[in-house]
């Protein structure tokens, strides 16, 4: 967002007094405020409004130089007389929302703006700032239809093609945003944020091939760009390159939102690990450490005592691991251990490829099941357990969520029982389905992830979307069908419909973006042919 223009455009010219006029004041505390001098600037200015009474130009001038000053509610108050008193200055109205905007008055800041680009049309630095304004407010409609105007005066301005592409990114249009980014980068072929922008365009394609490309480029012009590497990582991954992705991935230490956590003790560097204690920890989501917790074993069959550090819900089930000597709070790790790893970064030093994937299921032990309602006869029935949706505040879930209501086609074929593992909140959507489609809501009895293993333990199959419970089925060794978004994430490859990393997994893909329908009339199909033993 542009700040502050101090410049003195429209002003009116005044009487004269002798020789100077009112037009050589602005001009003059124009000049002091650009040289810094603001109490100088602010005196002419009083002086003279003291001497000549108010006047357009020269308010609008001391409204900059308390913008300056960092005197914000007195700025917009100058402004603002400026405005009454000349109403079609387009830069004070463009001022005055950037000094409103600076107070967190962004409604205000919007119409301010949109009265500058109303008296100048294509008017650029008002253009810009209403367009972002408009999408922090979550307009994005407006703001791309902000900087689709901007487009046509200024033709392909890299900017407003970056801009626009990010609306439409949100919008989830996002082919034509892959368009405006590819705009972009034409138009400016250093523009570093926009090839990266590009790469993600692409990735959200399912083009994990264009999306390494992309990276690349915008790694070549910024080497030390640390989300570049990250989704360069993340893309290499897709393809199944796990030996440049994994060694990328390890930037993922280098962007701001995923800061390396500090210990007293040292990593684990390359030494032999035999004799040593070592704390491994999970870094990320649930389903991640169930994933990753399979190298623990590996750990230790080089000589290590491995102590694992987890979230609450992941205690119980991740003390049955095999290798795992013992298992604290993520946040509350011993102090006798020796060196340490984050789990996520185990792939890379074991060297893994797509060959070598430590895939020996199961490596999690069902634990036993206590306080559970009884299923239905399994020599009859199968049970089947779902799960539609991840955590709500996952940035991605709103992709890879599956609305229950479709799941729920499913409970109609015979010899089945559906009961739904989900908890969180979006175990309240089964109220609108449950009364007609007999799922068994068993959330109520589902305090963590032992007690979700517990009932997978005893079910014949679990479709579920990409969460944790995905990984946890898949580490117990049971069926499970994962339901994938079309741009599905990296540990999933592409064009697969089995995972080298869980055995007796089956992948459902859809076809084109957000599109569930054929997914579930897939997953519909196959789960006929799957009960039909079990009819009678």
């Amino acid at each position: 967002m542009q700040g502050i223009a101090t410049k003195a455009a429209n002003v009116v010219h005044g009487p004269r007094t002798g020789a100077i006029t009112i037009e050589d004041t602005v001009h003059e505390a124009t000049r002091l405020l650009q040289a810094g001098a603001l109490a100088d600037a602010e005196a002419l200015c009083r002086d003279t409004l003291a001497a000549r009474g108010d006047d357009p130009g020269l308010l609008h001038v001391l409204g900059l130089v308390f913008a300056h000053g960092g005197k914000g509610g007195a700025a917009a108050d100058a402004i603002e007389k400026s405005l009454a008193l000349d109403g079609a200055n387009a830069d004070a109205h463009y001022n005055l929302g950037v000094v409103l905007e600076s107070l967190d008055r962004r409604d205000d800041a919007i119409a301010a703006w949109r009265r500058a680009t109303a008296i100048r049309p294509g008017y650029r630095a008002a253009s810009g700032n209403l367009g972002l304004a408009l999408t922090k407010a979550g307009r994005f409609d407006d703001a791309l239809s902000v900087y689709e105007g901007a487009l046509r005066h200024h033709g392909e301005d890299a900017d407003f093609l970056f801009w626009a592409g990010n609306a439409l990114g949100t919008l989830r249009r996002g082919e034509k945003a892959r368009t405006y980014y590819e705009k972009a980068t034409r138009a400016r072929p250093d523009f570093v944020e926009a090839w990266h922008f590009l790469g993600l365009a692409a990735r959200d394609a399912g083009d994990a091939e264009d999306a390494v490309r992309c990276q690349e480029r915008a790694i070549e012009l910024r080497p030390d760009f640390a989300d570049a590497h990250f989704e360069r990582a993340q893309a290499l991954l897709t393809v199944g390159d796990f030996g440049r992705g994994f060694a990328e991935y390890e930037w993922r230490w280098k962007r701001p939102q995923t800061p390396p956590r500090t210990f007293r003790q040292p990593p684990w560097d390359d030494g032999d690990p035999a004799g040593k204690n070592i704390l491994l920890y999970t870094e990320q989501g649930a389903g991640d450490a169930i994933q990753f917790v399979r190298y623990a074993p590996l750990v230790a069959g080089q000589g290590a005592t491995v102590t694992v550090a987890c979230h609450e819900n992941l205690l119980k089930v991740f003390s049955g691991c095999e290798g795992v000597s013992r298992v604290v709070p993520l946040y509350d790790e011993p102090s006798d251990f020796d060196c340490h790893a984050p789990l996520m970064s185990l792939p890379g030093r074991f060297g893994t490829t797509l060959e070598t994937i430590p895939d020996r299921v199961p490596y999690i032990a069902v634990p036993p099941a206590s306080g559970l309602p009884s299923l239905e006869n399994r020599e009859t029935t199968m049970n089947v357990g779902i799960v539609w949706s991840g955590n709500p505040r996952q940035p991605n879930n709103h992709n890879r969520a599956c609305p229950v209501r479709l799941l729920a086609r499913l409970t109609g074929i015979d010899g089945t029982a559906f009961f739904s593992l989900q908890v969180g909140e979006k175990a309240h959507d089964l109220a609108g389905v449950a009364a007609g489609a007999g799922i068994v809501d068993l959330s109520p009895h589902l305090a963590d992830f032992a007690d979700t293993a517990a009932v997978i333990g005893r079910l014949d199959l679990v479709i579920t979307v990409d969460t944790a419970v995905a990984h946890l089925a898949g580490a117990l060794a049971r069926p499970v069908w994962l339901l994938l978004s079309y741009a599905a994430d990296w540990r999933w490859l592409q064009d697969r419909d089995d995972s080298p990393w869980y055995p007796t997994m089956r992948l459902f893909r859809q076809p084109r973006p957000g599109d569930w329908e054929p997914v579930i009339a897939e997953v519909q199909a196959a789960l006929e042919e799957s009960s039909k033993p079990k009819r009678r």
